[in-house]
């Protein structure tokens, strides 16, 4: 392990410690004929990792030629989960888009769905969520 890996590991282990929840992963597989079901190949799994949410606003005026007032904006915000890299090696399988996570610690335990897998520096991995409806 070079000094990199060592320090990334120790920092994000820090960071999980002081920052950490317990998030639940629950691998989905979906299919044009059976739908949206669970994915009996990954089990699911209850790891500490890192659930981040940041303001965020987007332009949806077009390509108008010259920014002037009366474009639309609309307001959201980007969440994400982050997963430190042994975390990654003890889930045993890699999440993918359309699996769900679980704030099991949250009130009301809210689910989102992956919409995008992005590996980060030194094997960690960030996962870009949305949020799914209550009682999904």
């Amino acid at each position: 392990m070079t000094l990199r890996e060592r320090l990334t590991a120790a920092t994000g282990f820090a960071a999980d410690s002081t920052f950490g929840e317990r998030v639940l992963i629950r691998p989905r597989s979906v299919d044009q004929h059976s739908g949206d079901m669970a994915d009996a190949a990954r089990p699911e799994r209850t790891v500490l990792a890192r659930f981040g949410r940041m303001p965020e606003t987007d332009d949806i005026g077009g390509a108008a030629p010259a920014r002037e007032t009366g474009l639309t904006t609309v307001a959201g915000a980007a969440a994400a989960v982050t997963l430190r890299a042994a975390v990654v090696v003890a889930l045993g399988f890699s999440v993918r888009r359309g699996d769900k996570v679980v704030l099991v610690d949250r009130s009301g335990a809210p689910s989102y769905t992956v919409a995008r897998v992005a590996p980060i520096h030194v094997g960690d991995v960030m996962l870009f969520v949305t949020a799914d409806s209550p009682g999904t």
